[in-house]
């Protein structure tokens, strides 16, 4: 970093997790400049490039010619997912404040007003901008409501949160060392306050490209949250294994009485059932407890977050 970039003392730290975003990355870089601007604000822009395209990282390069004073550019050796870049950030802010924004502008950059005024008025440690209305498709709505649902009804976590959020420096300090190969940011910053506050803010829909969140992705990332901050998963193969001796006695039963009441020749068919049905309830379990064995053995290797590549 330059020697200017040394004295620069920013008071709120913008953070930004880039995956193939060459078509935003301008205008999100002109409005959110715009805005603090405007609201008097000394602050950075910390991009977190995590890999995608390389026109993304070309960009950021010329960003930082452009504004070498207050635009950070960060290259990671490979992608890690939003959450580890948002953490990695984290690392490199100077503010008092830091706010976690995504790259594709459908949260608006004018928005970061809403989220200081609040934490103003509070005094919060973490302020979530919430959505009034996700533009996204119903599926996703849908499953993203559900999921922090149970996942807050689970682990006792935050109310409600997105990746719109305002981060106190204390906050921040307290989370930078975590050093876990399964980031899920919003559960690690729970478990260090819950003083949290909300405001409303807009969001639009997409205005180039899809998001780099598919539905099987989605489901893959949801179903290794699960895994790795709760023990549901371990609770379903307890009810599963109740339910099935249950539901094995009661078949029992009646191929017994059918065989002695009315002679049914159910021997084979009664045993063919019940070895399938057995079967499929032992492999499911041993596949659950495979993925916490996975998770434990993950933890053991201390494979980082993130890794970094460039700095500039």
């Amino acid at each position: 970093m330059s020697d200017s970039a040394t004295t620069y003392r920013p008071s709120v730290s913008v953070i930004v997790p880039v995956y193939n975003s060459s078509a935003t990355l301008e205008e999100l870089y002109s409005r959110l400049v715009e805005t603090m601007e405007r609201l008097d604000r000394k602050f950075e822009l910390i991009f977190i490039f995590d890999g995608g395209r390389e026109e993304a990282w070309k960009l950021l390069l010329a960003l930082k010619r452009q504004d070498a004073e207050r635009v950070l550019a960060v290259r990671l050796a490979r992608n890690y997912g939003q959450h580890a870049a948002t953490l990695c950030g984290l690392s490199f802010a100077q503010g008092q404040h830091m706010i976690t924004i995504d790259d594709d502008l459908q949260t608006p950059p004018e928005a970061i007003e809403a989220l200081l005024e609040r934490q103003e008025e509070t005094g919060a440690d973490l302020v979530y901008g919430l959505y009034r209305k996700q533009q996204h498709g119903w599926f996703r709505n849908l499953g993203s409501k559900v999921f922090k649902r149970v996942f807050r009804y689970l682990v006792n976590g935050i109310q409600d949160g997105s990746s719109f959020r305002l981060i106190s420096r204390r906050l921040a300090d307290e989370i930078v060392g975590f050093d876990h190969h399964h980031i899920f940011l919003d559960q690690i910053l729970s478990w260090y306050t819950q003083d949290v506050a909300f405001t409303a803010v807009d969001h639009f829909r997409r205005k180039e490209g899809k998001s780099g969140y598919s539905t099987l992705k989605l489901f893959r990332m949801a179903f290794s949250f699960f895994i790795t901050y709760t023990d549901l998963p371990l609770k379903i193969m307890t009810w599963v294994g109740f339910f099935s001796s249950v539901l094995s006695l009661v078949l029992g039963t009646f191929f017994i009485v059918q065989r002695l009441l009315v002679g049914a020749q159910v021997g084979f068919t009664a045993l063919i059932s019940a070895i399938f049905f057995t079967g499929s309830v032992i492999l499911l379990c041993l596949g659950i407890l495979g993925e916490y064995l996975s998770r434990i053995y993950q933890s053991r290797l201390k494979r980082p977050p993130y890794t970094i590549k460039v700095v500039l």
